[in-house]
């Protein structure tokens, strides 16, 4: 018999030793659906090849769901008798409930509940805004608009806009809701953003403009280049994440960083945690973050003139 192996080069996997001590070594990400793909958000898909790369590791496969209801789908997955389920993409409001009634092993990425305890790994959202807006302040931007998907009180760009808030010495009462614009994380929402930036009058118009992602950041910067807007001697932009679209464009984009392998291998990690040792109390993970200043940003050339006519 031994003879036959060695000939056949046969050698045992890891996922297979970890399938017979556990019975199975199969972990689900359900994550948000989009229209147009279930990976088409680029932020989505680095993270979700680094969550691969990460279990792949530690001897587990991944298994993708893209849903419009995660929670739904999440318990479908348990028909796969799944070792454990990572959740990408909920609210704080939603998860107290669930969480109790979902036996599998869980952890969520950049979650903000706070009703019960989660095992939840985010990045320093907050941090993060804060850099954005007290960065624009301090090159003298004073009417800075802040670009991300429809929020409400809880969750990542909720965080992020309190942090903004913060950086730009203003709150949710004082700061004026005509420079909050909310729009799909996406490249092509770029237009829309450009629209909506020429709607202004004359002189009224941002300075600048936070976008919560660097793909909308790209897509905005587009836009506004392509209908005479200069980058940034009449509109600096700032994104969120820095992906390797952030040195692609032209000017480079300043941006907030996140360690996305870092948050992949951390969650990775936590859910492996949660299902060799069920009893281990469960724990938030905060990653740093960092501002990069690149070409994108820059303090506003005196007397600018906004609404160059569109070319």
């Amino acid at each position: 018999m031994l003879a036959a192996v060695k000939e056949l080069g046969y050698v045992r996997s890891a996922p297979a030793r970890a399938l017979s001590v556990r019975g199975t070594n199969l972990v689900s990400l359900v994550y948000p659906k989009y229209r147009e793909s279930p990976l088409v958000n680029t932020h989505d898909a680095i993270l979700v090849g680094d969550l691969q790369v990460a279990l792949d590791d530690l001897g587990y496969l991944l298994i993708l769901y893209a849903a419009d209801d995660i929670f739904a789908a999440a318990l479908q997955m348990k028909s796969w008798n799944v070792a454990g389920t990572v959740l990408y993409g909920t609210f704080a409001d939603e998860v107290a409930n669930f969480r109790g009634t979902y036996e599998t092993p869980i952890i969520f990425i950049d979650n903000y509940g706070s009703s019960v305890p989660l095992p939840t790994v985010v990045s320093d959202d907050r941090r993060g805004g804060y850099l954005a807006g007290s960065y624009l302040k301090s090159l003298g931007h004073e009417r800075v608009a802040f670009v991300a998907p429809k929020f409400g009180s809880e969750g990542v760009v909720a965080t992020r806009f309190a942090g903004f808030l913060d950086g730009i010495g203003s709150d949710r009462d004082a700061y004026d809701r005509r420079f909050l614009y909310e729009v799909e994380s996406i490249f092509g929402q770029g237009r829309a953003v450009c629209d909506w930036y020429h709607s202004f009058p004359a002189g009224e118009a941002p300075t600048a403009l936070f976008c919560t992602a660097d793909s909308l950041a790209a897509g905005v910067m587009k836009g506004l280049q392509e209908s005479g807007v200069r980058i940034p001697a009449d509109a600096s932009v700032i994104g969120f994440d820095d992906l390797p679209i952030a040195t692609e464009v032209t000017p480079s984009l300043t941006t907030v960083h996140q360690d996305l392998p870092l948050k992949a291998r951390r969650a990775a990690e936590m859910i492996v945690q949660e299902i060799e040792n069920p009893n281990s109390s469960p724990r938030r993970v905060v990653l740093p973050v960092s501002l990069e200043k690149r070409g994108s940003a820059a303090r506003p050339a005196a007397g600018c003139a906004h609404h160059r006519s569109r070319q």
